[in-house]
């Protein structure tokens, strides 16, 4: 994937759009959570003090309850502090990490190209060819067997999750 968006030169877009998505994802789960837990808790301490026996002060009820949801308001904004912190140090180290991944090397390089009309005789024969894009991916070319004879063009064509067809034949 990092080779994919190298090679279209998006990678700004792509960090820009990675961590806000994915950390907008992680607070809003982590939000949720906690303010799920602070409600169970709110009303577990509502109804300890409702159903407490004896008598009790109405204000000293409504105070407790105003304070306590107004400490449910402070932990979801200090979470949301912590998680937004959390990420500005993650995409740091993301960062470094990407600085030190070595860089590609080009795609031509004038040195060690071929002459314009190579080949202009002779054929070329692949046999059971097998390319993937990196190590651990799973292979984009399965075993292809070809010869291609000079002046011949070639076109390969492949349908997703099909063998490659192809087709030799004059211009």
């Amino acid at each position: 994937m990092v080779v994919t968006i190298r090679a279209f030169n998006v990678t700004d877009i792509f960090f820009k759009n990675y961590r806000m998505l994915n950390s907008n994802a992680a607070m809003a789960w982590l939000i949720l959570r906690v303010e799920t837990l602070q409600n169970l808790i709110l009303l577990s301490a509502a109804l300890l003090i409702v159903l407490q026996p004896g008598k009790r002060l109405p204000g000293f009820v409504g105070q407790s309850l105003s304070y306590a949801i107004t400490l449910n308001t402070i932990q979801v904004i200090m979470t949301r502090f912590r998680c937004n912190l959390s990420n500005y140090i993650v995409s740091v180290e993301r960062i470094e990490q990407f600085m030190h991944i070595p860089p590609e090397p080009p795609a031509i390089v004038e040195d060690m190209r071929p002459p314009f009309s190579w080949p202009t005789d002779g054929r070329i024969e692949l046999q059971d060819l097998k390319k993937q894009y990196r190590p651990n991916a799973p292979l984009v070319l399965k075993g292809i067997t070809c010869t291609f004879v000079e002046e011949t063009r070639v076109d390969m064509l492949a349908a997703k999750g099909q063998e490659a067809a192809i087709y030799d034949g004059p211009d």
